[in-house]
């Protein structure tokens, strides 16, 4: 097992490349839930690798739709050689939201929620699938399912930037 230490702003930085959107709140989030143990130091706290790789692995169960009750147990009952098993695993994340309006050209399915595995015809006669993301109270973020968020995030910071500029 490695033995790096890191305080709080290294732990995100390091998560970062893989899991842009954990954030210091995030890892609060799961230190107060049990799943990762940060030791105390001096005002702050440290993390070792096996706080990254539990994180690493909850992180990655609630995107793939887990309950956080499950997480905690799961993680819980997992050994540090399980977790990083785990974490080698190809996997997906589920969208996080089940259903989603869509309102076609035609006006067929206007109104109508459609499970995101149904199928949409956009302009290009090609079926389309989106998720709905929320990122604050009244804001959400849709992406078609067959484009990642790590994928888009450069183009969003830049339009975010752009809004914020004018």
């Amino acid at each position: 097992m490695n033995s790096n230490a890191y305080n709080l702003d290294e732990l995100v930085e390091v998560l970062r490349p893989d899991w842009p959107l954990v954030s210091k709140r995030t890892i609060h989030f799961y230190a107060s839930k049990g799943i990762i143990r940060g030791r105390r130091r001096g005002r702050g706290a440290e993390y070792n690798e096996s706080d990254r790789l539990r994180l690493l692995a909850a992180v990655r169960m609630r995107e793939s739709g887990e309950k956080l009750k499950d997480i905690a147990a799961r993680i819980g009952s997992m050994n540090h050689e399980a977790i990083e098993k785990y974490l080698r695993e190809p996997w997906s994340p589920r969208p996080i939201v089940r259903n989603i309006t869509h309102y076609m050209k035609d006006g067929t399915n206007r109104g109508r929620i459609l499970p995101l595995d149904e199928r949409v015809i956009n302009k290009e006669n090609r079926p389309e699938t989106w998720s709905r993301i929320p990122l604050a109270d009244g804001v959400e973020l849709a992406l078609r399912t067959d484009v990642t968020l790590s994928e888009r995030l450069p183009a969003i910071i830049d339009v975010l930037q752009n809004l914020t500029n004018h």
